[in-house]
This record gives C-alpha cells, structure tokens and sequence, in this order.
C-alpha cells in the first residue's frame, strides 16, 4: 500500500475583493475581445501542489519544502488552462502537478502576478491529465 502524502496547510490569505471566491460556481462567461478556444470553469477549490524540480543549471541552494509541495486554491480550469491562488510568485516557465479529484494536471505557468499578501494568482498552460493514486489526491 502507498503512504499518505503529507501536504502542507493551505498558507494563501485572500485580499477582502476575493472573499466571495468560494461563492461563484459554474462556466465563466467570456469578455469582448477574449479570444478562447474552450470555456473556463469555476472551480473554487482546494487542491495540492507538487514542484517539478528544476533543471540542475537552475539550483542554487536547497529548495525550500514549499518550493516542493504545498496546497492551493483552484480558481478555474479549462481544457487548456488552470489559474490557481497560492502563498507564494510562481514564475513564468515553472512546472507544477495539481492534484484534484483523483486526476495529476502537469502545467507550466505562463503568467503570476501578486494580489494580495501570502496571495499570488498563476495562469498556466495544461500540459496533459494523467490519473494519480488516490492516496496522494485530495477530495472536497
């Protein structure tokens, strides 16, 4: 039997223009002049995170254990993309899994930008879906 990963606590503190986060649900609808090839998702939830370790020309010191894991709050999805709330910059070019419901989405972030204190929004490219052990998901 596979052991329980240990995630660490959701760390994200969420700026008072996004306390509502939880109560939108369903398909978003596009904006003028947005050019999507498939709608988003609401899906405002948490989930956890795990770090493709960088390339070996890139590592500078130890990685820090939230650098390696963590738990994050899923904004939306779509078939092509994911944008997730987290404690902490991710940038541009890292690779992450977020593991939900049962499923591994391995994305590459394309976009972070800062939104509040312990609060940073990340838009990522989806790279593929891949089923992951339950014991490793987390359910809500």
């Amino acid at each position: 039997m596979k052991s329980q990963v240990d995630f660490p606590p959701l760390k994200v503190v969420l700026p008072q223009e996004l306390r509502s986060f939880y109560a939108e649900r369903g398909y978003l609808s596009s904006k003028p002049h947005e050019d999507r090839r498939y709608a988003r998702l609401n899906v405002r939830t948490h989930a956890h995170i795990r770090f493709f370790p960088p390339p070996a020309l890139l590592e500078v010191g130890p990685v820090a254990s939230d650098h390696q894991q963590g738990t994050v709050l899923v904004k939306d999805l779509s078939k092509t993309g994911i944008a997730i709330l987290y404690h902490r910059q991710i940038f541009p070019g890292e690779r992450f899994d977020v593991l939900l419901h049962g499923r591994a989405i391995d994305a590459t972030a394309v976009r972070c930008r800062r939104v509040g204190r312990l609060c940073y929004e990340t838009g990522a490219v989806v790279n593929s879906v891949t089923v992951e052990p339950e014991s490793d998901s987390l359910h809500h």
